[in-house]
């Protein structure tokens, strides 16, 4: 028994599509007031689901009596050999061998491998924000999926009235990231991120993509804003028809405001972007949108023409080089005159390339900063050379 699993005559011991998945064992005990307890069960064990399309009877032949070899399920010593990697200690996860013919002397089937011990791979060290793949700020492609959950607890009476208890004041996220197709360096980053981690163990904070870092998109006399020379007034038509702008203005010759995004820093090399919809109420203005650092100093800016009495979004883009925490700032750079008059609407920042949706805070904000991964399974489906797609599912908890 033992030995490796078969060469074909191609050279080849797999085929694409490939399914390989990394599954670590954590122990999770989640308390009522949702927080929780996780801790290693084992150590990562590997999973394969080879599927074998219209195989020639002689590569057949050879998979076959490879299978007879193992007594099907039996043995659990055995190799494979995928590229430049061996995986050790596998075994056939059924005693079952079923054959397809689908075209004369042209055979498939599909079987399960799966590793009975555990190689105890290297735990690398990683950030303790959940990664962008690539130097353009993609975490996720689409479809994305968001979900936000309350909790709660309802009783109802014989008499048939109903008491209701709100366990949550604040929904929990969370998030399905898909990622397809990515190639093989961007597969590298979130395996590793994935193994840092050690599955669910790990807990880690997730600048979420579909949301906004900003606390309070529209209300700019909140005490998480924080301005110099400028009055906060009254509220005015936005883009949209509704009601949330704000007239904002200038009483000296560099006005300002700003509010922290990322408020615990360490996130150097992180794409973000900041965006805001302004509205100039005369012509020849200007305003500037940008990040500063914890101590005030511009860390990249761009300024912006303003049509008078036109809606503009404005943005800046920029990939992090700091661990400083990190502002939004509107405004300085002198563009906002003394006297100046100008509408904002939508305060927004998102660890993206370029602004996204409309979305108001307060309410979901985008900064999760207890999450963990919520599953133990890595799956990559391999579907060409240089083409993986990935699914992580994770969970917020308090």
């Amino acid at each position: 028994m033992a030995g490796s699993f078969p060469t074909l005559k191609s050279g080849n011991t797999v085929w694409y599509p490939l399914q390989d998945t990394h599954s670590f064992g954590t122990g999770v005990l989640r308390f009522l007031d949702d927080t929780e307890q996780r801790w290693r069960a084992r150590l990562m064990l590997r999973r394969f689901k080879l599927v074998c399309k219209e195989v020639n009877a002689y590569d057949a032949s050879l998979i076959l009596q490879f299978f007879r070899s193992q007594f099907g399920k039996f043995d659990a010593t055995w190799s494979l050999t995928i590229g430049a990697e061996t995986i050790n200690n596998l075994a056939f996860s059924t005693d079952t061998f079923q054959v397809t013919e689908e075209k004369r002397n042209r055979v498939s089937f599909i079987f399960d491998v799966e590793q009975r011990k555990s190689a105890a791979p290297t735990i690398p060290s990683v950030g303790s924000y959940f990664p962008q793949i690539n130097s353009a700020g993609i975490m996720t492609s689409l479809p994305y999926v968001l979900q936000y959950d309350y909790k709660t607890i309802l009783n109802e009476m014989a008499t048939g009235k109903q008491y209701s208890y709100k366990w949550r004041s604040t929904p929990l996220g969370k998030f399905a990231i898909q990622l397809n197709p990515i190639t093989d360096t961007e597969l590298t980053v979130v395996q590793n991120y994935f193994y840092g981690m050690e599955g669910r163990k790990g807990e880690f904070t997730f600048m979420d993509p579909g949301g906004n870092l900003v606390n309070y998109s529209d209300n700019y006399s909140h005490a998480s804003w924080s301005n110099a020379s400028l009055t906060v007034g009254s509220a005015q038509t936005d883009p949209y028809g509704g009601s949330l702008a704000t007239r904002l203005t200038s009483g000296g010759s560099n006005a300002l405001l700003y509010t922290t995004v990322i408020p615990s820093g360490n996130a150097s090399g992180f794409v973000v972007c900041a965006s805001i919809w302004a509205r100039a109420a005369s012509s020849g203005q200007q305003l500037s949108i940008g990040f500063i650092d914890s101590g005030f100093s511009v860390i990249g800016n761009t300024i912006w023409d303003l049509p008078q009495n036109q809606w503009r979004r404005i943005s800046h883009s920029m990939t992090l080089a700091t661990n400083s925490y990190i502002r939004v700032l509107i405004g300085g750079f002198a563009t906002w005159g003394s006297g100046r008059v100008i509408d904002l609407f939508g305060a927004q920042c998102s660890p993206t390339p370029a602004p996204g949706p409309r979305l108001l805070t307060p309410g979901f904000d985008g900064l999760r900063i207890k999450c963990r991964f919520d599953t133990d399974d890595f799956t990559v489906n391999k579907l060409q050379v240089n083409n993986n797609s990935v699914t992580l599912p994770v969970a917020e908890y308090a």
